[in-house]
């Protein structure tokens, strides 16, 4: 057995060893910041683009606008009597010529409570005036919304001591005719558009009046006091340039409302074409997606850009139904909804449809086909002034290249990334700690061949 002795480890040995003991060595070290700090800004940098590509704009960018309501607990409507109703009677002509003395006066208060708010949130019905006398019995009491031309307009007191009234024969634009009556005094007689009104009320019975030297025999509505209406256009199969050119861009300087004459125009021609498919698609077969480019063109030249059709996405910020003031489309209702599209950054789109819900849950999976109108602009909720675009659409189609493919692209990109960087980095560490693991090898072998030739 040897009896030598192991030579003595100097304490510069028993340190190098320590330090081989440890995990990781400093270059090691190094290497695994480096890691860590790639692998935070890969993960910054793929979290960044998915809240880029899925945000959908700040709500308080842009007017909160809401003129949907429900009648419930939070809305009175006048509550018609029925019982006192079912005294009225129109079957034959000699009743068609009274006016039940109680029944109508007590209809004739309760129609001046009657809001244009009411008619609104029961969707304006029209009066169904198809098979009237046979459906006479059914429709009374209930409330509706009409319009037309005044062909005859009288105020009288029919009963001594009693009020005013102010009695109306109107015809439709379907040419059919109803008689209005009303305690109250209109503001206005008639608008711009020459003799035509609107009219809210409760329907009491077909009633018989003379008019010009004739008896006409025509429903009879109820209600508040009329209002001026204007004259119906023709359904707008092209867009007029004249009408075009008189729209104004809105500024902060003087106020231009969506509402003009062209955007009733545009808004006439998107809803008469709507029933053409094929127009549509010779309209925007060549026509050029919204994009950055096309927004300067349009801002540094909005008069050449009025009527054009654009395709556009993105993401709803804000949608709502709107009650229309009166219009020469008869239109009741229109839906609207600022959109917003990430490569415009915080410039944001408002979007205008015929009819209601139309704009509703809009996402980058659906193209809208739109006309440019105009600019509007407005102060949102933090007090900075903005102008949008406004657009009509015509129609929808589905995007050809869907939201969730482009996500899961990315998705796909920064997992690779990550299963390359880790590859590459547990390969440096491999080859580091070998390269260290051999110098230290040699190293040890160099000083012990130099112990030996000491000794």
């Amino acid at each position: 057995m040897s009896t030598e002795t192991p030579p003595k480890v100097s304490k510069r040995d028993q340190l190098e060893r320590a330090r081989r003991r440890q995990p990781f060595q400093g270059k090691e070290r190094l290497r695994l910041v480096f890691m860590a700090l790639g692998l935070v800004a890969a993960i910054g940098i793929f979290l960044w683009l998915r809240s880029s590509l899925g945000k959908s704009g700040d709500p308080e960018d842009v007017p909160e606008i809401e003129t949907e309501y429900a009648i419930g607990s939070d809305i009175w409507f006048p509550q018609v009597d029925m019982e006192l109703l079912a005294e009225v009677k129109d079957t034959s002509t000699t009743e068609r010529l009274l006016l039940e003395s109680g029944p109508f006066s007590y209809l004739l208060e309760l129609g001046s409570t009657l809001l244009p708010g009411h008619l609104e949130v029961m969707g304006a019905p029209s009066f169904p005036f198809d098979n009237i006398e046979a459906n006479a019995s059914g429709l009374r009491g209930g409330a509706y919304r009409e319009r037309g031309r005044v062909l005859d307009l009288k105020m009288e007191q029919r009963v001594i001591d009693g009020p005013e009234e102010t009695w109306v024969l109107v015809e439709t634009d379907a040419k059919n005719r109803y008689w209005f009556v009303t305690l109250k005094q209109p503001e206005e007689l008639f608008g711009l558009g020459g003799n035509f009104i609107v009219t809210d009320g409760f329907f009491y019975k077909l009633y018989t009046r003379t008019f010009d030297g004739n008896r006409v025999t025509a429903p009879l509505l109820v209600g508040p006091a009329f209002r001026p209406s204007v004259r119906p256009a023709e359904p707008a199969k092209e867009l007029d340039p004249k009408i075009l050119s008189t729209i104004r861009d809105a500024d902060f300087t003087e106020e231009h409302p969506v509402e003009d004459l062209g955007y009733w125009h545009l808004m006439n021609f998107v809803e008469t074409i709507q029933g053409d498919p094929e127009r549509i698609a010779a309209d925007f077969e060549r026509a050029r997606p919204l994009d950055r480019k096309e927004l300067k063109s349009i801002i540094d030249q909005p008069e050449l850009r009025r009527g054009i059709p654009f395709r556009i996405y993105g993401r709803g910020v804000h949608a709502w139904n709107q009650a229309n003031p009166e219009n020469p489309t008869r239109m009741p209702f229109s839906s609207h909804s600022f959109l917003s599209k990430y490569e415009l950054d915080d410039q944001y789109i408002r979007l205008a449809a015929p009819g209601k819900d139309a704009l509703n849950n809009l996402g980058l999976g659906t193209e809208m086909l739109a006309y440019f109108l105009k600019f509007w602009a407005y102060t949102d909720t933090n007090d900075r002034e903005r102008r949008v675009p406004v657009f009509v659409v015509a129609s929808f189609r589905e995007r050809d290249l869907p939201r969730s493919a482009l996500e899961g692209q990315i998705v796909i990109a920064f997992i690779g990334l990550f299963v390359v960087m880790l590859i590459g980095f547990g390969m440096l560490i491999r080859r580091d700690r070998r390269q260290a693991e051999q110098a230290a090898s040699a190293l040890r072998a160099r000083r012990q061949r130099m112990r030996e030739k000491r000794k």
